[in-house]
């Protein structure tokens, strides 16, 4: 009963009503926050109290910081009623254990990618939703916000100019720089010294939340499209609306959803219905909204006007029908036959095989091809081996998930992914990637475009062995439950974790991760694919 108490105040503060919004806020005039304030009740954001009143020093709670990011982000726009409802289709399982009445907005959370599962307990668990919001909690909540977790400082110690740096916790570090180079939190007050203070453990205000709030309002620009997909090869989304031909980069940090789940990029089919959703002008979620039309359909339709010189290449797949005279062509996943896509070839198709040209007649069924899309239709149909080799020496190595190496031969670069399906042996032996090092000889077999065997030549199987690599820190990235560094050495590039005992010794002094910056020039020991040993003199 007391919960439910608890949750209908936060009602009452944050759901609004019309006689709320028409009523002048009566505690706020002449207060520093008033303009702020008034733009986020104009906004549909917030409201005031049943007496009139805002309380604009009062503290704000994560539950409430949790839903005015939910609603800033569209939650209740009617545009995004089939979202929402999907969203609690997919959370739902997530959401039961918690004993809250607003579970749809932080399940759109859940599904724009703003929140992760991981963190319900900090925002709305039991002991936290109703406690107050401290400002280094703020500084987070509005990183994730604005889905800028990849962008914050990997060095969160440099540059932070307040006096009370000691008490920020050191996770919450780079996410305190980023709002302050972004100009959305700034130091309060000043220390005996002074040197401002951010005071990190203060609780925020509701004036406070609603200077935050208002100053993102622009910054995030959220915009909600819904259009027809024209172009799709896995990495680029071509969409169509009222005529009009857009085109979006399809980054890892987009995700795509289909009837309340996670789909591959793949499954997004020229045809297909789709909305978008943008934040700060960049994709933050696909959502397929009805399957690609039948050809007959589409036959019916006149042809959409499209930019020109638009160009997608990299489809590939193995053809299952060719039609010459109508220029249909069905090309589908090799290691998925039931992701089928349909493209209409242009009148000039040039087909190209062993670096000869052929007719369209040349292509049969159970081919391997690649495709090359101009404005929607093929323009070129490469023909390749299914079976395709790669060999050079081993120039990069990325150790963190996805895993991969860079090879490098003749000229040419090429990065292949380890997977859990591929096979990497060394010198005949089953190996892992902390065994490979750079310099080791490299031979990659891939089917179907996608990676099967490496096999690496190298002195040793360094397995048990440290390998040791100097070079410069050129990327620090500080993440919840490990440190990532990034060297390079000998124009090579290295990445690994810290492992958690490993000892860093800066000018011959025991030194911690934090106290590591970019630029230094670092001796670093690698063992079980771990640093375990960072020297800087």
């Amino acid at each position: 009963m007391k919960m439910k108490k608890i949750l209908c105040g936060i009602l009452t503060v944050l759901m609004l009503s019309s006689a709320a919004m028409a009523a002048e806020l009566k505690d706020i005039k002449g207060h520093w926050s008033e303009s702020y304030v008034n733009r986020m009740v104009n906004e549909g954001y917030v409201s005031g109290y049943d007496d009139g009143t805002f309380k604009p020093d009062k503290s704000i709670s994560h539950m409430e910081a949790v839903l005015l990011a939910s609603r800033m982000l569209g939650v209740n726009k009617s545009e995004n009623a089939v979202t929402v409802h999907n969203a609690q289709t997919q959370y739902a399982v997530d959401l039961a254990k918690y004993s809250i009445s607003y579970k749809k907005e932080v399940e759109y959370l859940l599904y724009l990618g703003v929140l992760d599962v991981s963190d319900l307990e900090d925002y709305i668990g039991n002991t936290v939703a109703n406690k107050p919001l401290k400002r280094y909690e703020g500084a987070i909540l509005i990183t994730k916000l604005l889905g800028a977790e990849d962008e914050i400082n990997t060095d969160p110690s440099m540059g932070l100019p307040y006096g009370d740096i000691a008490e920020i916790p050191t996770e919450a570090r780079g996410y305190i720089m980023y709002v302050k180079e972004q100009g959305i939190m700034e130091g309060m007050g000043k220390d005996s010294s002074g040197k401002p203070k951010f005071s990190p453990n203060t609780a925020v205000t509701r004036g406070q939340m609603a200077k935050i709030l208002s100053g993102l309002i622009d910054i995030i620009d959220l915009k909600i499209l819904k259009g027809e997909v024209a172009v799709s090869d896995g990495t680029t989304l071509g969409y169509t609306i009222n005529g009009v031909y857009k085109s979006v980069d399809l980054s890892e940090k987009v995700l795509i959803k289909a009837d309340a789940e996670d789909v591959p990029a793949s499954s997004l089919k020229v045809g297909a219905g789709v909305k978008i959703i943008l934040l700060k002008n960049e994709p933050v979620l696909i959502e397929k909204t009805s399957d690609p039309e039948s050809l007959v359909d589409r036959e019916e339709k006149p042809e959409e006007e499209k930019p020109n010189n638009k160009v997608n290449t990299g489809i590939r797949g193995v053809v299952d029908t060719v039609d010459a005279e109508t220029g249909r062509i069905t090309i589908n996943d090799p290691f998925d036959k039931t992701q089928v896509s349909t493209y209409r070839t242009a009148d000039e198709v040039e087909i190209k095989k062993d670096g000869k040209y052929y007719f369209l007649t040349a292509v049969k069924k159970g081919d391997y091809v690649e495709v090359k899309n101009v404005n929607g239709r093929v323009t070129e149909i490469a023909i390749l081996d299914k079976n395709e080799t790669f060999s050079g020496t081993v120039q990069n190595i990325k150790n963190m998930k996805p895993q991969s190496i860079t090879v490098a031969t003749d000229g040419k670069t090429e990065s292949f992914v380890i997977d859990s399906d591929v096979e990497l042996l060394k010198n005949g032996n089953q190996a892992f990637l902390a065994d490979v090092i750079i310099g080791d000889e490299a031979t990659v077999e891939m089917v179907y475009g996608e990676v099967k065997t490496i096999y690496i030549i190298g002195d040793i199987d360094n397995s048990s062995v440290n390998s040791d690599y100097t070079g410069e820190i050129t990327e620090i990235r500080f993440k919840k439950n490990e440190t990532v560094i990034v060297m390079t050495v000998n124009g090579a590039t290295i990445e690994y974790a810290l492992d958690k005992k490993a000892e860093i010794h800066i000018d011959g002094v025991l030194s911690d991760e934090y106290d590591l910056r970019v630029g230094l020039q670092a001796t670093i020991e690698i063992l079980s694919g771990k640093i375990i040993s960072v020297i800087i003199n």
